[in-house]
């Protein structure tokens, strides 16, 4: 490993520029866990040659901010009156970073914070009192995929302890990258994590299926794009679909389900012009169908296809493609549950 990091055969471009979606690995049929192997050459490249960073590295700095134990947690303001938290509730709904994305990101990418409310409706419509957690930090997703381990251990240690001490049972997040690194991650970084881990489309297509969970259907043509640590990942391909089909008329893009295309640059690094081309192509593939709407399940894949569509989305004509949060979807369309849950 070091000979060949060290060596003229690597490309610094090459290394960070990797998706890590996973897709090679999905398929190579010698079992190779190629996106690993990146993540492992990050690990040793990352001081003496990193990546660039995009927004001049704010959100580097925030999680290292976070992993030094310098921050006090992420907001809370967003939620509103008519939504019903148990502070004493042993399920957490685990926000993330989509509080901090809407400030850096809102010319754009409009409310992301509809999309944790959405994820308190829902589970309020399925019984579920979550509890939120004012002192949680990044889960460090991004830290991890860059190769910036100590940072990742802290964030992955501290956010463990402040779930034990509020006493956690289960853990429901709305973000894909969250609900990999809190399922799959923490347990190898954090010894004795065994919390329950569940994305929220799991329980919301499981709802849709049982009829404990209605939601208004309309005759609208809607196309889904699965996130990669979704579908790949975490192997959560039905739920969305279940719910997108229970609002309306689903057709899938070309690459879709476990060949599905990466919303391209998903830890914040090297964005340029082939991730941009990248986007543009997958908002081609998804207008290509003739759908009215695009629904994703992942804020960070909304972040990036919108700042797309911001950029590229009117270039030569081209119309834009309303884009939608699949909890903010399911949320607009409630139209009664069970409280049985």
């Amino acid at each position: 490993m070091e000979d060949f990091v060290s060596g003229k055969e690597l490309d610094h471009w090459e290394i960070w520029s990797c998706m890590t979606c996973g897709a090679c690995s999905d398929i190579c049929s010698s079992g190779v866990s190629f996106h690993e192997f990146i993540r492992d050459v990050r690990a040793d490249l990352n001081e003496r040659s990193p990546p660039i960073q995009s927004h001049n590295g704010i959100l580097r700095e925030i999680r290292r901010t976070e992993a030094a134990g310098h921050a006090k947690g992420h907001r809370t303001d967003w939620v509103t009156p008519d939504l019903d938290i148990d502070p004493s509730s042993g399920t957490v709904l685990f926000v993330g970073c989509t509080p901090l994305f809407d400030q850096l990101f809102n010319d754009f990418a409009k409310d992301l914070l509809e999309i944790p409310r959405s994820a308190v409706r829902l589970l309020n419509a399925m019984g579920i009192r979550p509890r939120i957690m004012e002192d949680e930090l990044c889960c460090g997703h991004d830290s991890y995929w860059l190769g910036e381990e100590e940072t990742f251990v802290r964030l992955a240690c501290l956010n463990a302890e402040k779930l034990k001490r509020q006493d956690i049972k289960r853990i429901i997040t709305f973000c894909p990258e969250c609900h990999h690194t809190l399922k799959e991650l923490y347990p190898r970084a954090v010894p004795g994590f065994d919390l329950e881990v569940v994305h929220l489309s799991e329980l919301l297509g499981q709802a849709v299926l049982e009829g404990t969970l209605k939601l208004t259907s309309s005759e609208g043509l809607f196309t889904y794009h699965d996130p990669c640590k979704l579908v790949r990942f975490s192997k959560v391909m039905d739920g969305p679909r279940a719910v997108v089909k229970a609002c309306g008329e689903l057709k899938d893009m070309p690459r879709s389900g476990k060949s599905s295309a990466c919303c391209g640059n998903p830890c914040w690094a090297n964005c340029g012009d082939d991730t941009k081309r990248w986007q543009v192509e997958r908002l081609e593939e998804a207008r290509g169908t003739g759908a009215g709407t695009l629904v994703t399940a992942c804020p960070k894949c909304f972040v990036h296809l919108s700042c797309a569509q911001k950029d590229y989305g009117t270039y030569k004509d081209r119309k834009k493609i309303p884009l939608i949060d699949l909890h903010v979807l399911a949320a607009s369309r409630i139209e009664k549950a069970s409280k049985g849950q």
